[in-house]
């Protein structure tokens, strides 16, 4: 161990001194690049996205709306990514917070999907794997299935005591499998004798998702992996080609909520070649339970008790439910794609995903073609007439160990050894949306990461698979949104008395 920290030192050294060397040549760089994307904009940063600090109707820190300009030179681009990732990325971890907890030097074996690995068998993986075995003496032993479905594949392979240690908890898996006991509660956990869950890098960046995978008030996750809300992103030069008033004004102006949404999206969509097909949509987007979510409504909650309640005719889903099909067949200023394509064409003034679904189109990476206009990126409007909470919509994913493993102290182990490994040798298919956006977009994407909060009733029963039909005829159907509610709400009733009868905690 002595021998690894002076190494670590050594290496050290050697970078502080070849970054004290390049220090006059770095900031000639940026001093260019700066000229260069100041003469385009007086205002502007030395950013991808030029910035302008503006106020939020949502939340209480101050955020900027980032406009991006396709009018920049491949050149510049490329030393504006650099000098932005470099203003980013934090500190170098010093050697000492790098070394492993004792309890991890004997780590024995554990099972893990291959599909929440992502890459087993790149060269990463078999160094951090060789890494897991040599410093802790652990073995993974991978099941590979894929990444479709694999949420039920869980509890057929429980059922069969062949189920893996390590999983993910996220919106297709919660609560179902918590409330029929096939996780661990952190207490559960605690209760055992696991050593390590106070660990850094395992409560770091959890507090704003610990409370979502909860249940009778334990929490059930570790570890966050992935929390994302979903942000709205806009065709800048679309808006200014048509004259109307744009997100990221409104945004600035502190008026940033659903009816502003609704009146821009409205103004933007047209039929540019008198045919009586709208060609230009103000907005399209996989959201689903998003627009709810946003209203502040739930179709399913979790009671106090841990049951599951249908709560799909309160004010503030009904009040979702009603904007959903206002933007889709009153106003159709919505249409029902996926959104980045006909975005990426000039289509579209909107389109709402988490960043980390767009940050290859926005940047031009992985041979993808980079937008060739100028985008901004505010949140998914919350509709303040029923979401008191400012709750966002977004995506998380957090670390859960199998309720039959009989090593929750390995599982434990091999995710401070993953992320130990990391801070040294960073995985190249990881995402780092801070080495991509701008400090300000950060500001805001973390804002609105605090407030997350995620659609359970996809964990309930089937009805990840059976909700479709639910959501399609909210679009487009021609019977009211009371007359759709009603003939669904059997079907969300029917999956809660299963769930809460195969509940066992």
């Amino acid at each position: 161990m002595k021998r690894i920290i002076s190494l670590l030192l050594t290496v050290a050294l050697l970078f502080s001194l070849c970054a004290l060397a390049s220090c006059g040549k770095d900031e000639e760089a940026k001093s260019a690049t700066s000229s260069k994307s100041q003469s385009k904009n007086p205002s502007s940063t030395a950013s991808k996205n030029t910035s302008s600090d503006v106020s939020s109707a949502n939340t209480s820190v101050d955020v900027s709306s980032s406009v991006s300009s396709d009018k920049t030179s491949s050149t510049v681009s490329s030393k504006v990514n650099s000098t932005n990732t470099s203003s980013t990325v934090s500190e170098p971890t010093p050697p000492s917070a790098l070394a492993l907890p004792e309890y991890t030097k004997n780590s024995g074996t554990i099972k893990i999907y291959s599909s929440l690995m992502g890459y087993e068998n790149n060269q990463w993986w078999n160094e951090f794997l060789g890494y897991f075995k040599e410093q802790c003496n652990g073995i993974v032993v991978i099941n590979h299935v894929s990444w479709d479905g694999w949420e039920n594949k869980y509890i057929t392979d429980f059922a069969a005591a062949n189920a893996p240690d390590l999983i993910y908890l996220f919106e297709k898996n919660w609560p179902k499998i918590a409330s029929r006991g096939m996780v661990y509660s952190v207490k559960d956990l605690k209760n055992k004798g696991v050593l390590g869950l106070d660990h850094p890098y395992l409560v770091e960046k959890h507090d704003s998702v610990k409370s979502i995978f909860n249940l009778k008030g334990e929490g059930y996750s570790f570890a966050t992996k992935m929390a994302e809300p979903v942000m709205m992103f806009v065709n800048e030069d679309l808006f200014k080609k048509y004259g109307v008033k744009s997100p990221s004004s409104y945004y600035k102006d502190g008026t940033w909520n659903w009816e502003n949404f609704e009146k821009c999206s409205k103004q933007l969509t047209r039929d540019i070649n008198n045919d009586d097909i709208f060609d230009i949509h103000g907005y399209s987007g996989w959201d689903a339970n998003w627009i709810v979510t946003a209203a502040g409504g739930s179709l399913i909650s979790i009671q106090k008790d841990g049951t599951l309640a249908v709560t799909m005719d309160s004010k503030a889903a009904m009040q979702g439910f009603n904007n959903i099909h206002n933007i889709y067949d009153t106003l159709k200023c919505a249409v029902n794609t996926t959104g980045q394509e006909e975005f990426a064409k000039g289509y579209l003034g909107m389109t709402a995903y988490m960043p980390r679904n767009m940050y290859n189109y926005l940047f031009g990476l992985n041979k993808t073609d980079k937008f060739n206009f100028n985008w901004s990126m505010v949140p998914f409007p919350i509709d303040t007439r029923t979401n008191k909470t400012n709750t966002c919509s977004g995506s998380v994913y957090a670390w859960a160990v199998n309720s039959a493993s009989k090593n929750p102290q390995g599982c434990i182990n091999y995710v401070i050894a993953y992320e130990t490994f990391s801070k040294t040798k960073p995985n190249p298919k990881d995402i780092h949306l801070e080495n991509y956006f701008s400090a300000d977009q950060m500001k805001m994407i973390n804002s609105c990461t605090q407030q997350l909060n995620i659609p359970i009733y996809q964990g309930v029963g089937t009805l990840w698979h059976a909700q479709w039909d639910f959501w399609n005829q909210l679009r487009k159907a021609k019977a009211t949104v009371n007359e759709t509610v009603a003939k669904f709400k059997p079907m969300f009733e029917q999956q809660v008395v299963l769930e809460n009868s195969l509940a066992t905690h």
